[in-house]
C-alpha cells in the first residue's frame, strides 16, 4: 500500500501504513464550503486501522462506506482519536 491522498464524499482523505508497520494512519478533513484550503480544516479526525488485509480491501473498495462511518462513529462520541478494528 502507498499513500494515497484524495476526496472521498466531500471529505479530504489521507491515509499510509503507519511507521510501526501494525497499523494504517487515517486522516479526514473536513473544509466548510467556500474555504480555502491554505486554512485549517473545520474539524479533523485522526484514526489508526489495524494493518491487515480487511482493512485494506475497505480501503480499496468501500472508501466512501468507511469514511462515513468513521465520521459519524467519532462524531456522534464526540472523540478525536480512535482505533478502529475491521
Amino acid at each position: 500500500m502507498t499513500a494515497v491522498e484524495k476526496w472521498v464524499n466531500g471529505y479530504k482523505v489521507t491515509y499510509f501504513p503507519w511507521i510501526d508497520g501494525k497499523r494504517i494512519y487515517l486522516n479526514i478533513q473536513y473544509y466548510k464550503p467556500g474555504s480555502s484550503l491554505y486554512q485549517p480544516p473545520a474539524w479533523e479526525i485522526t484514526v489508526f486501522l489495524v494493518d491487515n488485509d480487511e482493512s485494506r480491501d475497505l480501503l480499496e473498495n468501500c472508501e466512501t462506506t468507511i469514511v462515513e462511518f468513521i465520521v459519524r462513529r467519532v462524531l456522534c462520541q464526540n472523540k478525536k482519536e480512535s482505533e478502529v478494528t475491521a
